[in-house]
């Protein structure tokens, strides 16, 4: 599995998750389309959704997880699998390392350099876009799952999903001041001056 690029006639950027065969995964491209190129959501943002979704299946084919299967007994990702899925989105991918720690004969130093790097996590900031986006699509992916098989979701399904998506968002990280949005407008001390620069400029240009 793996995420390209393509360009449309009209020049706009698309990403696409596609399988080993070059095919679309179905509901990760389905929900990029309709859930988040009709929002106007940027190409960035959409590749990003879709490295997020990537690393969902991923984890899923690691540990043996059905999505579809287990969404459509009404089951959903437990307490367990949860906390086991944000460590996995915590881990850093460095193929290069995976390479190193492939050959037959590896210096002392080199390994205890590779091990180092291999134990990496991605930052507090990149973790945490990754939980948001991967809860954002299992809730959309579970209540599309049930609706096509023509299945009603009732307050308790609906209930279990909220359950389900606030436990994966509780265990994001807290974001660095600098990731958060900033309040618009100035701040009371900042204001204050201002109003005294201007006050000063009003009496002399007047003459008061």
């Amino acid at each position: 599995m793996k995420l390209i690029r393509t360009k449309f006639e009209s020049g706009e950027r698309y990403s696409l998750l596609i399988d080993d065969n070059g095919v679309p995964n179905w509901y990760p491209t389905l929900f990029a389309t309709s859930k988040l190129r009709n929002s106007a959501k940027a190409s960035n943002t959409i590749e990003a959704y879709l490295n997020a979704v990537k690393l969902l299946l991923e984890w899923c084919h690691t540990n043996n997880i059905l999505l579809e299967e287990t969404f459509l007994k009404k089951q959903f990702l437990t307490t367990e699998q949860i906390e086991g899925l944000c460590i996995y989105l915590r881990d850093k991918k460095d193929k290069k390392t995976d390479e190193k720690l492939r050959k037959p004969i590896i210096q002392r130093k080199e390994f205890n350099r590779a091990k180092i790097r291999t134990n990496e996590s991605v930052s507090n900031a990149t973790t945490y876009i990754r939980i948001s986006y991967i809860a954002n699509y299992l809730d959309w992916f579970a209540k599309q799952i049930i609706s096509e098989r023509n299945q009603i979701i009732d307050r308790e399904i609906s209930h279990n999903i909220s359950c389900m998506v606030k436990s994966l968002k509780a265990r994001r990280p807290s974001r660095p001041v600098s990731s958060r949005s900033t309040k618009k407008g100035l701040a009371e001390n900042q204001r204050s001056i201002l109003l005294d620069l201007l006050n000063s400029n009003s009496s002399k240009e007047f003459g008061f």
